[in-house]
Parts: C-alpha cells; sequence; structure tokens
C-alpha cells in the first residue's frame, strides 16, 4: 500500500482514535475521541450542511455540494509528497498564495520529514512558470537542489513529466498545469521523498506492485552544480568533473581531492572591450543541460541570437534551442550536465586563441 496523501501532516494524532466525519457546516474534519479538532477543510462560505465527500478514481479526496454536486473541496488542491494523475494546478497571478507561490515558483511538492513522519520536510519541488519555457528546482531549504534543465520537461530523455502541460490564460492572468496521460489505463504518480529525490513510480498489472520507472539523482551530476562554475559532469567519465573547453580549475587542489564545487576559470581573456586582437569565437557543446539562469527573448534566427551575444561584453554564451526562443547568459554557467542522446546544443564564448578545432567563428554574421 502506497500512502499518497495525508491530511493532518504536521498535526498528528497521537492514538487510533481518529475519526474522519462531515461537520454541521459541511466541512470534512478529523478529530480524536475528544471530539479535539486536528484538521479540517476549512472551506468558508461554500460548505453545505447535506455535503457529501467522495474518494475519486484518481485518488482525489473531493467534498461535494449535496445540492449542486459541485467539488468545494479537494486534496489535489493541497498536495503534499505525491502528485497523482489527473491533477490541475491553477495559479492566479494576481494573488499571491504563500503556501504555493513565492520567489522560489510556484511550489508543486513538498517532501516528508521522514519515510514514517508525513510532517513537512526539507525538500519542496517548485515550477517556475515566469519563464517563456518551463523548468523544475527540488530546492534545500533555499539552496537548489537538483534542476529538471530548461526545456527538459518535454523533451529529453530523462524528462520528469511526460504528461505536464503549462497553459496561461491571458485575460484571467492565470496559469494552469496539467498533468494527465492520454492512455486511461496508465496508472502511475510522482513521489518526492525525504532525501529529495523525484520518483516516478508506475503499477505493473502483472507482479502486482509499484516499479519505479524514472528518478531525479540517479548520479552525482543530477545534484545542483555538482562541478560549480563553468564546469561540465559527465558521469560516464573518471572523474566526473571537467572544466569546459578554455577553462582551468579554479582551485587545483580541491579538484585534485575531487572536491570540484569551486569551478573553473577562464585561462585567456576575451577581447571584447580591448583594442587589437582577433574576434572572439564560439566552442559548440552538444548533448548538455543547458545551464541555469538564461536571459531569453525573441529571434529570427540563429545568426542573430549569436550576433546579440557578440555585440555584448558580458554575453558568455548563448543557445538557440526551440524556434524563436534565443537564451543568453551574463554571469557563471552552472549546473552543466553532458548527456549521451538528447538534451541541446550551446556555444560558450571563447578568446580566439582558445578556439583550436572548436572553431566556430561568426561567419554566418557576414
Amino acid at each position: 500500500m502506497e500512502v499518497v496523501w495525508v491530511a493532518n501532516t504536521n498535526n498528528p494524532i497521537k492514538n487510533s482514535s481518529g475519526v474522519l466525519k462531515i461537520s454541521e457546516d459541511g466541512n470534512l474534519e478529523l478529530s480524536d475521541g475528544k471530539s479535539t479538532i486536528f484538521w479540517s477543510s476549512n472551506v468558508s462560505n461554500q460548505a453545505h450542511n447535506n455535503s457529501v465527500a467522495k474518494l475519486q478514481d484518481t485518488g482525489n479526496l473531493v467534498l461535494l455540494s449535496g445540492v449542486s454536486g459541485m467539488i468545494i473541496w479537494q486534496s489535489f488542491e493541497h498536495r503534499k509528497n505525491s502528485l497523482l494523475l489527473g491533477t490541475t494546478m491553477s495559479i492566479n497571478m494576481s494573488i499571491i498564495d504563500e503556501d504555493h507561490m513565492n520567489e522560489y515558483g510556484y511550489t508543486m511538492l513538498r517532501s516528508w520529514k521522514s519515510a514514517s513522519d508525513p510532517s513537512d520536510g526539507r525538500f519542496r519541488i517548485s515550477a517556475n512558470v515566469l519563464a517563456p519555457v518551463g523548468e523544475l528546482v527540488t530546492w534545500d531549504g533555499d539552496k537548489p537542489y537538483w534542476r529538471s534543465g530548461t526545456f527538459g520537461i518535454f523533451n529529453t530523455s530523462r524528462q520528469a513529466f511526460p504528461a505536464l502541460e503549462l497553459i496561461y490564460n491571458s485575460i484571467e492572468n492565470t496559469y494552469k498545469i496539467l498533468y494527465f496521460m492520454k492512455n486511461k489505463s496508465f496508472v502511475g504518480y510522482h513521489l518526492l521523498n525525504d532525501d529529495g529525490n523525484l520518483f516516478h513510480r508506475t503499477w505493473d498489472d502483472s507482479s502486482r506492485k509499484w516499479n519505479t520507472t524514472w528518478q531525479s539523482i540517479e548520479t552525482k551530476c543530477d545534484i545542483y552544480s555538482n562541478c560549480g562554475a563553468f564546469g561540465l559532469c559527465n558521469p560516464k567519465d573518471s572523474p566526473i568533473c571537467s572544466c569546459l573547453t578554455g577553462f582551468e580549475p579554479k582551485i587545483i587542489d580541491e579538484w585534485s581531492l575531487g572536491n570540484w564545487t569551486s569551478g573553473c576559470v577562464r585561462r585567456t581573456s576575451l577581447q571584447c572591450g580591448n583594442r587589437g586582437g582577433k574576434e572572439d569565437g564560439f566552442s559548440r557543446l552538444i548533448h548538455v543541460k543547458l545551464p541555469d539562469n538564461a536571459d531569453f527573448f525573441l529571434v529570427d534566427s540563429q545568426a542573430e541570437c549569436m550576433r546579440r551575444c557578440l555585440g555584448n561584453c558580458s554575453c558568455l554564451a548563448y543557445a538557440n534551442p526551440k524556434g524563436p526562443i534565443s537564451m543568453v547568459w551574463n554571469e557563471s554557467l552552472t549546473d552543466m550536465q553532458q548527456f549521451s542522446i538528447d538534451g541541446a546544443e550551446v556555444f560558450i564564448r571563447l578568446a580566439h586563441s582558445e578556439l583550436g578545432d572548436h572553431l566556430f567563428l561568426a561567419l554566418l554574421l557576414l
């Protein structure tokens, strides 16, 4: 049996005397043998004294109006550590809900404190709905722990949510995140465990058990910025961290001991802003997880994306991974990972002398 939702996560009943009932005001209410209330659906101005509770086939616990039959409360809107198929998350951008929307994005899930303690744990998963493209981040407190990667939700071989769709309604200024599968016979859900690992679990009817078919943290390369700034992580290499072409370890003694978090620094300064010398160029990387903290704008071509980057001395790299969307990085390049297939391509700005066989100059601009 899998527990996918707990009502009173932070207010447990200490014994087995718990009673779940519909109260006089029509709310779902959890109390102990002494009638002390430990949890309530707490719906105001909408509940009815003839309301009905129902557990749907999707796993959604709903409270229905006995008059209209409309849902007046549902557990899908009060998610804990599990995301079930059929969930719809509505985000009103005009109203800041501190429980779900904050500076880290829209909180989709929160981990348990431990495998046996469902109170709020260290980790949460947020969706950045404000960027032109979607991205998921697992936070450990106020520090990122795992990042899906831009576009990683939709088109990488290790995608986290193959059935996640983001829809914006400009009239109502709302976003909807839909989690569904076209194959209605498919049974699965996502679980954020107390270690911060996100699992995709599916039901195998033949063996009558749940199987893990995907997880966010499979290797150390999946941990956020494991190789530091301007480092590239490849789980198939030994050591797994290396510096990008044109860069070298910032603190060589730490790197030799397998501590790569200090990252890398540029070997040769860029020509931009200096008189004389040859034009900076770009080193092309393919099948990678794009770095964090990109800026976005629309372009007509990849050449325009390159031109904008070369015209800005702060620009360190660019990518043009999807249609008219161009991405540039003006700070450090962090949380990059090498994949065997899929991923995206990114162009790293280098001094001309560092290009060598990686030469990708701005000839397209001429």
